[in-house]
């Protein structure tokens, strides 16, 4: 008889740790929302007689993720072509410009003659060198946005106009806390989707709409509407097995739960039934909620067209800072009306332009999450007795950098573990 697995989430770390393992195991994921992948929150809208669907988010795909596009295609996921950019708006000096070559960056043609335009493009071409070694620098690991630019003598400009409004579009941070962020992160990502040659923006892709994925899979019972209270372990029989106690007042048990959910609520769905290195590791791990605008407003844009790119990072006269996603041009959608996603807006949105608002909850980096994120390992190896074997199993975006392709690299860590546990090999998995 199958052993009988729970995961609780169904984000991309919970689907792919689940379809990994239903092969060997009765699978069932509990999703306290309406949909699976509960993290992307898309709206149907019409423009030019089409009906089309808008994703709030900022993620987006590399085409060369085999197994994260193996997983979507197997949740019934159509992607397509994107466009990856970035745009800087600092209303303060006046300042509009964005990476999409010379015309995009000397869009403000005052600029072609302005010392300190000209010393940016330059720093930025020197830090798109840097990156490719400073990536794998373990000196790095230790260093903050803040410490890295110092240590390379980077001007204020270059981190204030360049590293921290990337860094705050990609991980939806405050742009006060983005200076302490954890250096190596955005070096990372921007060697290996930016700058380095395997990538350019022709490789990038969207999910068409998540609000397609199928909640009908073969070997895996989706429960939706399924909030899971608290989980308690306990010996049975002779043997130790997870109960799930749900905000329904329903009770069932399992042999394994794997927690494919946020540090926070995993931490507190385990309650005072944490083990001390559970509770040790998970503690460190913050959410920072953000309010999200879909809306027509194009006066957030910057005023010359030049500097309009799919992610663009506008800082007002008072230093108050909101991401904006232009998507025509992230979805390369030809339409007659232009669409944006603004995240935690300023006020300057005109209400009368807004269409939907929803909240995102998203993981605050720091150095203190880095340490405890090379020891989460151990929250899927180490039993949680020595009298038994092991029941419990995490996963999900904060085991790595949060994006999309990391996320689902943590559920195949977690399924590994999973077939470790069981004395299954690891050549077992469905997606590598």
């Amino acid at each position: 008889m199958k052993k009988k697995v729970a995961i609780i989430g169904s984000g991309l770390a919970g689907m792919g740790v689940a379809i990994q393992l239903k092969e060997h195991f009765n699978i069932t994921v509990f999703e306290e929302g309406e949909k699976v992948v509960g993290n992307s929150k898309s709206f149907s809208i019409s423009c030019d007689q089409k009906q089309f669907t808008i994703d709030t988010s900022f993620n987006s795909i590399n085409n060369s993720e085999e197994g994260l596009l193996s997983l979507l295609k197997t949740l019934g996921a159509r992607v397509k072509p994107a466009d990856v950019s970035f745009g800087i708006q600092q209303h303060r000096f006046g300042l509009e410009f964005c990476d999409k070559g010379l015309d995009g960056f000397f869009s403000q043609r005052k600029n072609l003659v302005n010392a300190r335009h000209l010393k940016l493009f330059l720093e930025i071409k020197r830090f798109q060198s840097d990156c490719l070694s400073d990536a794998n620098e373990i000196k790095y690991s230790n260093y903050t946005l803040k410490q890295y630019s110092k240590d390379k003598g980077y001007s204020s400009e270059l981190l204030n106009n360049y590293l921290i409004p990337i860094t705050s579009t990609i991980w939806a941070v405050p742009i006060h806390k983005a200076p302490d962020f954890p250096a190596l992160m955005p070096i990372q990502y921007l060697k290996n989707y930016i700058i380095s040659g395997r990538n350019s923006n022709k490789n990038w892709l969207t999910v068409e709409n998540w609000n397609d994925l199928s909640t009908q899979l073969r070997g895996i019972d989706i429960q939706i509407n399924k909030k899971v209270r608290f989980v308690k372990r306990q010996v049975e029989f002779g043997r130790m097995i997870v109960v799930l106690f749900f905000e329904d007042g329903s009770v069932e048990k399992f042999d394994t739960v794997i927690f494919a959910c946020h540090a926070n609520q995993a931490l507190r769905i385990l309650e005072d039934d944490a083990t001390n290195l559970e509770y040790g590791l998970l503690r460190n791990f913050k959410y920072e909620k953000n309010t999200v605008k879909l809306h027509t407003d194009s006066t957030v844009m910057p005023e010359n067209k030049k500097a309009w790119a799919s992610f663009n990072y506008r800082i007002d006269d008072s230093g108050k800072a909101t991401a904006i996603k232009w998507v025509n041009r992230f979805e390369q959608m030809e339409l007659t009306k232009n669409y944006f996603v603004s995240v935690n807006d300023a006020g300057e949105v005109n209400e009368d332009a807004i269409l939907k608002i929803v909240e995102y909850e998203h993981p605050l980096f720091d150095l203190k999450t880095t340490k405890a994120q090379n020891q989460l390992e151990k929250l899927n190896l180490q039993p949680e007795s020595e009298e038994f074997e092991k029941t419990t199993f995490f996963c999900g975006s904060y085991f790595k950098n949060g994006q999309y392709e990391e996320t689902f690299r943590s559920a195949v860590d977690c399924a590994g573990a999973v077939f470790q546990s069981q004395k299954y090999k690891i050549a077992e998995l469905k997606i590598s």
